[in-house]
C-alpha cells in the first residue's frame, strides 16, 4: 500500500519557502519583522517534522507489523526507518526531533 505524500510535501516546501524568506529579510532593522519571520520558520518546521514522523510510523505499521510504532519512541522509530532505508542519516533525524523539542519551549 502506497502512503499520499501530500502533506508532506506541501508541508516541506512551505517550510523551504519559510527559510529562504528569513534569509532575505535577516539583516532587515526591524527586529520584529525577523522575529515574526524566524516564528514562521519554526512553526513550518514543526510541522514538517511531524508530518515526517507520522508518515514513518504509518509506513512502519503498514509494512512491518500494525503496532510497530506503538512500541518504541520517536527515536527507536527513527532508528527503525534507517534499517528499512526510509532515511539515510539516522543521527540528522534525531537532531531533529531534540530540535523540535526544544523550539517547544
Amino acid at each position: 500500500m502506497s502512503l499520499n505524500l501530500e502533506t508532506l510535501e506541501k508541508s516541506i516546501k512551505a517550510l523551504e519557502k519559510s527559510i529562504n524568506i528569513y534569509y532575505s529579510y535577516k539583516e532587515d532593522e526591524n527586529k520584529d519583522l525577523i522575529e515574526t519571520i524566524s516564528s514562521g520558520v519554526i512553526q513550518n518546521f514543526e510541522i514538517a517534522y511531524e508530518n515526517s514522523w507520522k508518515l514513518i510510523a504509518r509506513w512502519l505499521d503498514e509494512n512491518i507489523s500494525a503496532d510497530t510504532s506503538h512500541k518504541t519512541t520517536k527515536k527507536g522509530l527513527f532508528r527503525l526507518a534507517g534499517e528499512y532505508f526510509l532515511i539515510d542519516d539516522v543521527g540528522i533525524w534525531i537532531e531533529f526531533h531534540n530540535a523540535r523539542n526544544n523550539t517547544s519551549y
